[in-house]
């Protein structure tokens, strides 16, 4: 299931796992945001009745209330947009620093360890510019 398209799998998987609410949840929502709404009512009273037979129970108040948006057509059910998706100012920030700068122009603090190393990469005896062989 992505960004509220339910499929087959999203089906097998809560059909597999009954007494999953979180994985229900997620498909009703999935059906709801698609338009399914008559599809989701039937899958909240289907999972009712299965936590009603096996467990003797009903289902969590997650799924109460998300039953209950549904029945009110809730707006807030709505699949978020690019517009309504609203980040804190701390995940903006932290997306923006968790990236490295585009260009280092040296590397802080190595300033010694990179002399060193200059230093050691420098051949330190002078090849004369032009050798003299004599066979013997």
């Amino acid at each position: 299931m992505s960004a509220g398209q339910p499929d087959q799998a999203g089906s097998e998987r809560s059909a597999a796992h009954p007494l999953d609410e979180r994985l229900a949840a997620q498909y009703i929502l999935a059906l709801y945001r698609c338009g399914r709404q008559a599809d989701a009512l039937a899958h909240y009273r289907q999972l009712r009745e299965v936590f009603a037979e096996e467990l003797g129970i009903d289902p969590g108040q997650e799924l109460q209330s998300l039953h209950q948006a549904i029945l009110s057509g809730d707006a807030e059910l709505s699949a978020p947009t690019a517009q309504t998706t609203d980040r804190r100012p701390a995940e903006v920030a932290w997306a923006v620093q968790c990236q490295l700068p585009l260009a280092a122009p040296s590397f802080a603090g190595r300033a010694e360890l990179i002399h060193r190393l200059k230093e050691l990469l420098t051949p330190t005896a002078t090849v004369p510019a032009s050798t003299t062989w004599t066979s013997a």
